[in-house]
């Protein structure tokens, strides 16, 4: 994800030996080429459902449909309040507001901080 320019990405499965999911976050830096580790995802380690961006946070969904928040100036993860309420298939953002859609007949949900 892409949070005020700068370049996040992490988590993920191993899926050759499908033994280890990683909770690992970092940033690329792209003047030396390299990725810079970053506080760790809180959620369920392992691939994410959805993520986004809304002003200058970084928000993923997980397996357990946790909403967890990561704030890039601080580096911390938030666990939010709530649970996305259906299984997200796409993720996309308009006006301030997120909306997760799902393929699987359980419609969108908006999700606004």
């Amino acid at each position: 994800m892409v949070i005020n320019g700068r370049v996040f990405a992490g988590m993920g499965r191993d899926w050759a030996c499908n033994v280890a999911n990683f909770n690992d976050f970092r940033e690329y830096l792209p003047q030396g080429n390299n990725w810079v580790s970053k506080a760790n995802y809180i959620g369920m380690p392992g691939y994410t459902l959805g993520y986004f961006v809304l002003g200058d946070y970084g928000y993923v969904i997980d397996q357990n449909l946790d909403i967890n928040r990561y704030d890039p100036v601080m580096n911390t993860w938030t666990r939010l309040q709530c649970k996305c309420p259906i299984v997200p298939d796409a993720v996309g953002v308009v006006n301030g507001k997120a909306y997760v859609i799902s393929t699987r007949g359980q419609g969108t949900y908006e999700f606004t901080p």
